[in-house]
C-alpha cells in the first residue's frame, strides 16, 4: 500500500503526462480540424461516461459496505471480549485471574499485533494462540469439576 505521499506524487505525475498529451495534441492536431470528429464521438465519450460513473459508484458501494463490515466485526468481537469476560467472573478465583489476564492479552494482541498486520494486508495468528490457552484453561476447569463430581 502507498503512502499519501506517494499517491500524490502519482496523481500529480499522472495530472502532468495528461497535461503535456494534450498540449502535444492541440499542437499537433489543432481544434478546429478535430470538430467534425468530436460531433461524431460526442455521445459515444457521453455513453462511456456514464458507464464509468455507474461502475465507480458500485465500486464505492461496494468499498463502504466492506468498511462498514469491519467496523461491525469489531464492535462484535469487543463486545464478545466483555461477554467471555462476564462469563469468566463466575470461575473459581486463581483460574478467574487467569482468564481474565488472558483476556487482556487477547486485547493487546489484536491491537497491537493483528490491526496492524490487517493494515499492510498479513495474516496474524497471535490471537488465536490466546484463544487457544483461554480454551484450555476452560477445559482445566471443567475437567477439575467433572472429576469432583465423580469421586
Amino acid at each position: 500500500m502507498l503512502s499519501y505521499v506517494q499517491s500524490g506524487f502519482l496523481i500529480g505525475v499522472a495530472l502532468m503526462i495528461s497535461m503535456v498529451t494534450v498540449m502535444v495534441l492541440n499542437r499537433i492536431w489543432p481544434i478546429p480540424k478535430r470538430k467534425l470528429i468530436n460531433e461524431v464521438t460526442g455521445w459515444q465519450l457521453g455513453i462511456l461516461g456514464t458507464t464509468y460513473g455507474v461502475i465507480l459508484g458500485f465500486m464505492l458501494y461496494t468499498v463502504w459496505n466492506d468498511f462498514r463490515m469491519a467496523e461491525i466485526n469489531t464492535n462484535l468481537e469487543s463486545a464478545s471480549l466483555v461477554t467471555v469476560s462476564r462469563i469468566g467472573a463466575g470461575l473459581p478465583s486463581q483460574q478467574r485471574e487467569a482468564f481474565h489476564a488472558l483476556g487482556l492479552k487477547y486485547a493487546e494482541v489484536a491491537i497491537h499485533d493483528e490491526w496492524p498486520a490487517m493494515q499492510v494486508q498479513q495474516d496474524s495468528h497471535a490471537s488465536q494462540i490466546v484463544l487457544g490457552e483461554m480454551w484450555k484453561l476452560l477445559a482445566e476447569v471443567e475437567g477439575r469439576r467433572w472429576w469432583e463430581q465423580q469421586c
